[in-house]
């Protein structure tokens, strides 16, 4: 489901002072679509802090939260997506979009 491709830990800590930005991308068939524009930690927050309390958004990881906020997990139950989806990340000022993590295609699971 989500696997981590950038394990530094200082990617959130950066993200979160604002010398980082993040973009979701989603990809299918070969065709690369953009999800969101590209967002900041104000971005992320203000979407966190406007969607309906869920008790479990605020214990998963940053990783699981941004996935389920931009719409990358499953929407309908036993229904996989067929997308694969990429969290990319990169410094202000610069051009380089670096992979930070993906959610792929999977089956719910239950227990």
């Amino acid at each position: 489901m989500i696997e981590i491709i950038d394990k530094d830990e200082k990617i959130v800590e950066k993200i979160k002072e604002g010398t980082y930005v993040f973009k979701v991308m989603s990809y299918r068939n070969l065709e690369e679509t953009p999800i969101d524009m590209v967002s900041t930690y104000k971005d992320y927050e203000k979407k966190l802090y406007s969607h309906v309390y869920t008790p479990l958004l605020y214990i998963v990881s940053i990783h699981a939260r941004i996935a389920y906020l931009y719409g990358c997990l499953n929407c309908f139950p036993n229904t996989k997506r067929k997308e694969t989806f990429k969290v990319l990340w990169r410094e202000i000022g610069k051009d380089d979009w670096n992979i930070w993590f993906e959610v792929r295609p999977y089956e719910d699971d239950v227990v």
